[in-house]
């Protein structure tokens, strides 16, 4: 039997809208599922993962078009995407339900943050530091002139300094007494970082501060346009540094500009160890780079990516976690972390 003649029209859009929302749910699924399995990633899904909540933006254009083609096979693959976008960020759009662990010892805030010192000047991000008031901050892109801007300006609030542009572009800087400090290449071959312990109220902390070599971008067009991502070196290094955290006792954390997405395999590599404090204790997608970028003459709307990172190991519960932006063209992520009385599983 036929079907009525009114019904014609919607045909071929009901077809278009069932091929692109379960195409894209196919594909966005494929693409998440295969992530921590795929041994080098191509540079076009490595540039994937640094968009983040941004590969779910067609759902503003499938999900009308599904709704309007009355196809249930279309509204399928939106559930479809919906689903997957909870799985992904759903945890950072709502707020932590049930109780927190029980702590054994006090808070303390530890912020990291990425200096900028082609953007910032000394004076400006010393005045970011102070005004955001934690009580350990990890720096990167440390210069000699940020050092000692850093020294003379903030030593009575921080007495204990881990300073040496020369040694590293990582330095730490701490209310509590630095135990010891040393600098190694994750991976053999990336840039130094930096790892230290801390006394925290007579809690040993090991701190990692680590800022790898940003990704080769392959780019194409006038503009230019990135159309691939070369960060393989990235999942390298921050996998050692994961191992690392593995094999150290007590309380870990391994925190600064890391040049990585949420969606990437270095990113799955730390998340297999530690914790994100962002997600546990976050809300938002915690944006933290560009921040004033400036392209053609023209102010770029940021941040754009998420690459600045705060983990910590189970001995430690994050109760809130912020991102904040300042003088730098990186945002800083704040941390208040706590002890707890058993490290969780």
């Amino acid at each position: 039997m036929s079907s009525p003649p009114e019904q014609q029209p919607r045909r071929p859009w009901r077809w278009l809208a069932a091929t692109l929302c379960v195409g894209y749910a196919v594909a966005l699924g494929a693409y998440l599922g295969l992530r921590s399995v795929w041994p080098e990633w191509p540079p076009v899904l490595a540039l994937l993962g640094y968009l983040g909540p941004f590969l779910f933006l067609p759902l503003v254009v499938l999900a009308p078009l599904a709704a309007l083609s009355r196809s249930r096979v279309a509204l399928a693959g939106v559930l479809a995407i919906l689903g997957l976008f909870a799985v992904q960020y759903g945890e950072l759009l709502v707020p932590p339900l049930g109780p927190g662990p029980q702590a054994a010892g006090s808070p303390f805030v530890l912020m990291t943050y990425n200096l900028g010192p082609g953007r910032a000047l000394p004076a400006q991000v010393v005045a970011d530091i102070s005004e955001a008031g934690a009580d350990i901050v990890a720096v990167q892109e440390l210069t000699p002139a940020g050092s000692q801007a850093l020294r003379e300006d903030l030593a009575a609030v921080y007495p204990y300094m881990a300073l040496d542009a020369r040694a590293a572009d990582c330095g730490l800087l701490s209310r509590f007494p630095i135990l010891s400090v040393e600098r190694f290449r994750p991976n053999g071959t990336g840039r130094t970082a930096l790892h230290a312990a801390v006394d925290v109220r007579g809690v040993a902390m090991q701190v990692i501060v680590l800022h790898p070599e940003p990704p080769g971008l392959r780019l194409a067009g006038p503009w230019p346009l990135p159309t691939g991502a070369y960060s393989h070196h990235i999942d390298l290094e921050l996998a050692d540094v994961a191992r690392l955290a593995g094999e150290l006792t007590g309380p870990v954390l391994v925190v600064g500009d890391l040049n990585a997405g949420d969606l990437s395999r270095g990113y799955a590599s730390m998340v297999s160890v530690l914790r994100d404090a962002f997600r546990e204790a976050g809300w938002g997608f915690g944006l933290t780079f560009p921040c004033g970028l400036v392209v053609g003459g023209v102010r770029v709307p940021g941040p754009l990516v998420r690459i600045d990172y705060v983990f910590h190991s189970a001995h430690l519960h994050a109760l809130e976690a912020r991102v904040g932006c300042g003088s730098s063209d990186h945002c800083f992520v704040l941390a208040r972390l706590v002890p707890i009385a058993r490290p969780a599983h």
